[in-house]
């Protein structure tokens, strides 16, 4: 089997480990299988140049990324989750929680990453009321009056 071939049937491999591992974003399936297809491809083809790999697994990804997502959506059971518009957080309180590498607030399931409408710094575990969402971003206000 030529290197070429070795090293797509690596990348397949260690695509699909990630997602197993890490529980990664379905794209994950498409680009592995796509590589895993392209280590065929180039093991029956052993004089396939480096620019045509690129381009078959360009063009099997593409092709491939509608059946992911199908695939994967049937074994989620085929539902999708309804997620209330941005505007009706507004009011609603929150819990301030760790999210990535920073700060998060969650209100009704759903968690935004957080910004203080006033600036100070937010602590995780602080129940804190939405102002407004502005595009994925959550501005918050701690609760005003005795111990808020």
């Amino acid at each position: 089997m030529p290197e070429s071939a070795w090293l797509w049937l690596l990348l397949g491999v260690g695509l699909l480990l990630t997602l197993a591992l890490l529980g990664g974003p379905q794209l994950l399936v498409d680009l592995a299988v796509s590589a895993l297809l392209l280590a065929v491809v180039t093991a029956a083809m052993p004089a396939l140049g480096g620019g045509y790999q690129l381009v078959t697994y360009l063009a099997s990804t593409l092709v491939l990324l509608p059946a992911c997502y199908a695939v994967a959506f049937r074994l989620a059971g085929g539902r999708r989750r309804a997620v209330a518009p941005a505007q009706s957080y507004g009011g609603e309180q929150g819990v301030v929680v760790p999210r990535g590498l920073g700060l998060g607030v969650q209100v009704h399931g759903e968690t935004f990453p957080a910004r203080a409408t006033d600036g100070a710094e937010l602590r995780a575990g602080e129940v804190v009321t939405v102002v407004r969402i502005r595009g994925v971003t959550a501005y918050v206000r701690r609760p005003s009056g005795p111990g808020g």
